[in-house]
């Protein structure tokens, strides 16, 4: 009988890689990490540093809004101010107004009331009681 060999036949046996290319491809695939962690960290920096700037030009409008807005105030308060003061001004003008016609009445009928007895004053004082002095015929 016919004697078949059904094992595997023995090739040569691979050659077993060497230490130093198994640490080189880890050298590079280390190195390439941590570019990609340095890049990462550069992206996250420049976000940072934009968000940053946005903030400070934001502020500074801001800023600048707040100081137009006080200027806004301060002229509304100097018109307010400005405004009572006219309205007090125009309120004495009409009570002085007012109160003008008051010695004109008075003098008027205490002239009609003496020009029948031939009196002439020559004195009218008074706050709360009238003081005539004065001649007679």
């Amino acid at each position: 009988m016919i004697k078949i060999n059904l094992l595997p036949v023995k090739r040569a046996a691979k050659k077993a890689k060497a230490p130093v290319d198994e640490a080189v491809f880890q050298l590079w695939v280390g190195l390439g990490i941590v570019l990609v962690f340095v890049g990462a960290c550069g992206y996250r920096w420049q976000m940072l540093v934009d968000e940053v700037t946005l903030q400070t030009q934001l502020k500074q409008s801001k800023t600048k809004e707040l100081e137009s807005l006080k200027k806004k105030v301060q002229e509304v308060e100097d018109y307010e101010k400005n405004k009572q003061l006219l309205e007090d001004k125009n309120r004495i003008i009409e009570q002085l107004r007012k109160n003008q016609g008051g010695p004109v009445r008075l003098l008027d009928y205490l002239s009609q009331s003496l020009d029948p007895l031939k009196v002439w004053l020559t004195n009218v004082e008074g706050d709360k009681e009238v003081i005539l002095s004065g001649k007679a015929l």
